[in-house]
């Protein structure tokens, strides 16, 4: 089975918001720790067609406690993948002639729990690519892993991309899926992710999720 080398695990990223900040940008006062998600600040990381213009949402973005996403089928649970997550929020984006790409996220604890996770996460959602030779993308976050592969649809031609990151507490998964007709472009799907993972990143440094990708 071959699987992605992917990038170095970095150290752990430094948590810089001395207290939780439930309004982007806002501080709580009185030193509350670390910073923790929510609901609404997982919502937040998500790309939607305002952050990726031109493009239209097949799905708006959404983020539920993970019991709550189970009950509406939110979550992709198999293999361990959902163990000690805290949150899980979804989004996809689709424009003519290009992959339809979908955002998910798990959020954790903190770092070392979703550092711990990374491994299991990944061995679930890569095994639903098939053939899944390793793509080697560069630096997206902590901790990256990527693989494309024959669609999941099993059509002739069709082909998948999946790329796996975790910034801080959250692990980011970024897919794309193309017919037999449009090309795949991994570089695009790079560049989305990155997007995703940035905005995760900025969310945990207590600033409003402001990366998108260049024009």
């Amino acid at each position: 089975m071959l699987v992605a080398d992917g990038a170095k695990a970095k150290p752990l990223r430094a948590l810089t918001a001395l207290c939780a900040v439930l309004a982007f940008g806002v501080g709580c006062g009185g030193g509350q720790g670390d910073f923790s998600f929510d609901a609404s600040n997982v919502k937040a990381t998500l790309p939607d067609s305002a952050v990726v213009p031109g493009w239209d949402e097949t799905l708006a973005p959404v983020a539920y406690p993970l019991e709550k996403a189970k009950e509406l089928a939110v979550a992709r649970c198999g293999d361990g993948s959902c163990e000690n997550v805290r949150y899980v929020g979804m989004s996809g984006v689709r424009k003519h002639d290009k992959p339809w790409v979908s955002f998910y996220v798990m959020t954790y604890d903190d770092p070392t729990a979703a550092d711990a996770a990374y491994g299991t996460v990944w061995k679930a959602w890569q095994a639903q690519v098939p053939g899944r030779p390793a793509l080697s993308l560069g630096e997206i976050g902590d901790r990256n892993d990527a693989v494309m592969g024959e669609s999941v649809s099993m059509v002739k031609g069709a082909k998948s991309v999946l790329i796996q990151a975790r910034v801080g507490s959250a692990i980011m998964l970024t897919t794309g899926e193309s017919g037999a007709d449009v090309r795949m472009d991994p570089a695009l799907l790079k560049k989305l992710a990155t997007v995703f993972a940035e905005r995760a990143g900025q969310v945990q440094d207590g600033e409003p999720p402001s990366s998108a990708p260049a024009s």
